[in-house]
């Protein structure tokens, strides 16, 4: 009988013709709901904030009509009963068909659970199978249960699904930052594309973004806590995780150092899906220097022609005849890089080499909120990134390598901008003049090197990961962070620069007390080298109320009181406004 002549069915006799057709596939999938798979999830492009597709269990197929066209389908698969042949291209698109949904719309999400199977060819083969009726394939919870490298290394992949145990409070979390950016770096080279699954604050996201993450998912991008409850399937975008993604995006260029794809947006042709190719060819014909064209439909982005692609197709026999007078939306690639005006370039950079060979050097498609703003070219973005990082060499200090006073003004500002609390921790050693005149620049310099890698190594352990450390100059350092509890962090900055400093010369060893000169020149005793910190805590939320010039002038306050005593210590401030600060002083053990 005809699709159309059917009877509408039920829910219930929808899933009962669910398991009459997929059979002990759909049955076994069920019980997924255990693990949180049985809801549909939102995945959004973490580049525009917009939804791109959900993920699904077979289980909830049956209940799906109407499917949005143009979103993906990442169905969750257990690798397993694709292997044992339970279910065939052939059944799951008969079902699929009556969704509205086509095989080249879905991405089987593998996953291996239960009992381990061994990877071989056979089941490679069968993988490939479903990739030619047009089904893709990515890894789910890739990094807990997902299949082996060997089988990586046999079928292609097109996603790769981060587990939330790696994405969950990453911004607290060094090491989950590195295995995420590791798993980024390896889909580059596979030419695929990663999902962050577990995205729940913003903190996350921010460094998600950072990193070049394209897709996540989670209840800060749904709206939907629960894992259990489903989210609307079909429902449009909300406009709350644009901005936020759009705001994220801005403080990450906002230090002025970092460069955003905006900075070198070029004006673009646009042409509606519907307008003839011969009108097209004529554009190129007449702008021999434009090397493509974006096809809009009322001003969003769907498509992009490249004029080399496009006169190769009609360079072929029958080209121009076939497709001289038919729409250009035939010949568009539907699918181009389109990015927010806010993302920075180095994300840029990263996105675009994750293309497809063939559209590795196509523009990339440039919007505000969604709406065309221009493109950027691969020359344009290479160019600018190179001169900005011989901008931050020049910046540098040539003996740490830690940027120096215009990064770190730049950061404060952005800070407070950003109209957050935060952190300035200065850093400054005691008597390290005289120790560079007793025993030699040489050693005076690997003590500077050290006291660089300390700040560093503390502030990565105890800190977030977009902390600041920079290096004002001789003895002088600055860690600015987010955190406004750092008693921790300057307690083992100073417990392990007192334990450590020792190295560099054996009366610090042996606990000698030394004769040495003060920064007066005053004949003093002491026990060598310490480290005295500033720590001013930022509480103004008002930007307008707090400048450079006063974060620098109290900082200098606190800095004169750590120095006032003999040791190594810290001064703690609090600074509200020009009015609000006071200072007290801490001292360590």
């Amino acid at each position: 009988m005809p699709d159309a002549d059917r009877p509408e069915l039920s829910s219930t006799q929808r899933q009962e013709r669910l398991r009459a057709e997929l059979g002990d596939w759909a049955i076994g999938t069920r019980k997924m709901k255990s693990a949180g798979r049985s809801a549909a999830r939102a995945v959004v492009s973490l580049t525009t904030g917009v939804i791109t597709g959900y993920t699904l269990s077979i289980d909830a197929l049956p209940v799906l009509t109407d499917y949005p066209s143009g979103l993906e389908v990442f169905l969750i698969v257990n690798l397993s009963q694709l292997s044992n042949g339970q279910i065939s291209p052939h059944s799951l698109h008969a079902h699929l068909r009556r969704c509205g949904v086509s095989p080249q719309q879905v991405v089987l999400l593998l996953l291996q659970e239960g009992e381990p199977i061994c990877i071989s060819r056979n089941v490679a083969d069968k993988i490939n199978e479903w990739r030619q009726h047009g089904y893709r394939t990515g890894l789910h919870n890739a990094g807990i249960s997902s299949p082996s490298l060997y089988f990586v290394s046999s079928v292609p992949l097109d996603y790769v699904n981060v587990a939330p145990m790696f994405i969950q409070s990453i911004h607290a979390d060094r090491i989950k930052s590195v295995l995420v950016d590791t798993m980024l770096d390896l889909s580059r080279k596979l030419n695929c594309r990663v999902i962050a699954d577990g995205i729940d604050n913003e903190q996350d996201l921010r460094v998600l973004l950072g990193l070049g993450v394209h897709f996540g998912q989670g209840s800060l991008l749904d709206g939907n806590g629960d894992d259990d409850r489903p989210v609307q399937v079909g429902k449009e975008t909300q406009t709350s995780v644009v901005h936020l993604i759009e705001g994220l995006m801005d403080e990450l260029g906002a230090a002025g150092i970092v460069r955003v794809v905006e900075d070198i947006v070029r004006p673009v042709k646009s042409v509606e899906p519907l307008v003839p190719v011969a009108e097209v060819v004529q554009y190129f014909n007449q702008c021999e220097d434009e090397s493509g064209i974006v096809v809009v439909k009322n001003q969003t982005p769907v498509g992009l022609v490249m004029r080399e692609k496009l006169f190769q197709r009609l360079a072929f026999k029958y080209g121009y005849s076939l497709y001289w007078n038919r729409e250009i939306s035939n010949l568009m690639d539907p699918s181009p890089l389109v990015l927010e005006a806010v993302t920075p370039l180095e994300v840029v950079s990263r996105m675009s080499m994750a293309r497809n060979r063939e559209q590795t050097y196509d523009l990339v498609i440039v919007t505000r909120s969604g709406q065309l703003a221009g493109v950027a070219t691969i020359q344009d973005i290479l160019n600018t990134i190179t001169s900005t990082q011989i901008e931050l060499a020049r910046d540098a200090n040539p003996l740490t390598g830690l940027p120096g006073n215009r990064r770190i003004e730049r950061e404060i500002e952005r800070r407070i901008h950003l109209g957050r609390p935060f952190t300035i921790i200065y850093s400054d050693l005691d008597h390290f003049k005289w120790f560079n005149d007793a025993y030699g620049f040489q050693k005076g310099d690997l003590v500077i090197d050290f006291t660089a890698s300390l700040l560093r190594e503390e502030a990565a352990t105890y800190g977030r990961t977009d902390d600041f450390v920079g290096h004002i100059g001789g003895d002088d350092f600055i860690i600015i962070t987010g955190e406004t509890e750092t008693d921790p962090l300057c307690g083992a900055i100073i417990s392990r620069f007192d334990r450590e400093i020792a190295q560099f010369y054996p009366e610090a060893a042996n606990g000698e007390t030394l004769e040495v000169r003060d920064r007066l020149g005053r004949k003093v005793h002491s026990k060598g080298i310490g480290i005295s910190l500033s720590v001013l805590e930022c509480r103004c939320s008002v930007p307008q109320e707090i400048s450079l010039e006063l974060v620098a002038e109290r900082a200098g306050h606190l800095k004169k009181l750590a120095k006032d005593r003999e040791g190594s210590g810290y001064v703690r401030g609090f600074l509200i406004n020009q009015a609000q600060f006071s200072a007290g002083l801490t001292l360590s053990d």
